[in-house]
């Protein structure tokens, strides 16, 4: 057999295999076979790509710009009206308060413009100043780092302020008021004067021979020789005075805070308010809703009449002239007490609007003392 009739007839008999198979008719489906094993676990793959960026929010509302945020004070007229109200108050005045305390040593921390910015560094001048300017807008102003604790106005200095009576007593109005109340208190107490000289010593002062004083006696050896002037804070916190207990404070008026009444809305027609000083009937109202005046439920009335009782007796115990001016010499300590306190009610001058009962307090002791 050649080698191509061979290859045709493996070829014929693969045909006839294939073909009987696919006439061979499929049986039912076998049992399920086991399950295989678990096979092992791929290989980590590589690390995937970080993300894309999120969008960026919209933008923010513009702040306040800066020289708008200055505008809030500095509008030129603003300006204008408070410098208007300031030349009409007292503190503007050069005459009132300036003179020649405003360069003068131990004066010039409140009489003028260099010795309170000494003072507020803790530097009081201990001989005269060679030139002294009045009292302006950037004696209390200036510092416009107090605007970050929530005032209303750049202060100087809003810190509590230590007595001038005893270097100890503390007068917080945790405020802008505590500006005030540097200046608008005591300089001294009764007893810089009761305690200054031995018993039996003799008394002459200016070349006045005033005799002997006694344990129950005290030398005025000037007619200053008293609280000073302004003494409106030691009225509100209830020191200062001659009383059988502790003063009373006038919470109310110490958190309304001496701003809140002297620098508020005007009166109608009035100048008063702001930066004038000048207490004004409608700071009252915010409180004392139907008050016409300041005389509110007659403390005024009551307080004027105690006061002048007062003053006759010491009058008529020599230590105060027809004129009501002190009269140098040595009194008894009670009569000396009775006027201390009577000053402190004098130079408060708000006839008890400050502080009612402790106004009283001050004025019913000194009448014990006079025996009124």
């Amino acid at each position: 057999m050649n080698y191509k009739s061979f290859l045709k007839l493996i070829l014929f008999a693969f045909i006839c295999a294939f073909m009987a198979a696919s006439c061979t008719k499929e049986g039912p489906m076998g049992p399920a076979g086991a399950d295989g094993s678990d096979g092992t676990n791929g290989a980590n793959g590589l690390d995937g790509q970080n993300g894309t960026d999120g969008t960026n929010g919209t933008d923010g509302t513009d702040g306040v710009d800066g020289n708008a945020m200055c505008l809030v004070c500095h509008t030129q007229d603003g300006m204008d009206a408070i410098n208007m109200q300031y030349a009409s108050s007292k503190h503007g005045s050069p005459g009132f308060e300036f003179g020649y305390a405003g360069a003068r040593a131990g004066c010039l921390d409140c009489h003028g413009n260099e010795g309170y910015q000494f003072a507020m560094v803790g530097y009081y001048p201990e001989t005269n100043l060679d030139h002294a300017t009045i009292i302006t807008c950037g004696t209390c102003h200036g510092d416009h780092v107090s605007l970050e604790a929530g005032l209303s106005a750049p202060m100087r200095s809003d810190e509590a302020v230590v007595a001038k009576t005893d270097g100890e007593t503390i007068f917080d109005f945790e405020g802008s008021s505590n500006t005030c109340a540097h200046c608008h208190q005591s300089r001294s107490n009764g007893t810089l004067y009761s305690e200054a000289y031995a018993v039996g010593d003799s008394m002459i002062y200016r070349g006045v021979y005033y005799g002997i004083q006694h344990e129950d006696s005290v030398l005025m050896p000037s007619t200053h020789s008293s609280p000073h002037y302004t003494t409106m804070t030691n009225t509100i916190f209830g020191v200062g005075g001659y009383t059988a207990e502790a003063g009373t404070t006038m919470h109310a008026h110490k958190r309304f805070g001496c701003v809140g009444c002297h620098m508020g809305d005007a009166d109608d027609g009035m100048d008063n308010g702001g930066h004038t000083m000048a207490p004004s009937v409608v700071a009252c109202q915010t409180c004392h809703s139907s008050a016409t005046d300041f005389d509110i439920d007659g403390t005024q009335t009551e307080i004027h009449a105690a006061e002048e009782e007062v003053a006759e007796g010491l009058v008529a115990a020599g230590i105060l002239n027809e004129s009501h001016g002190a009269v140098v010499g040595i009194y008894h300590k009670d009569v000396w007490e009775a006027y201390w306190n009577y000053k402190i009610v004098h130079y408060d001058a708000s006839a008890g609007v400050h502080n009612p009962n402790y106004t009283r307090e001050l004025l019913d002791a000194a009448k014990e003392k006079l025996g009124l």
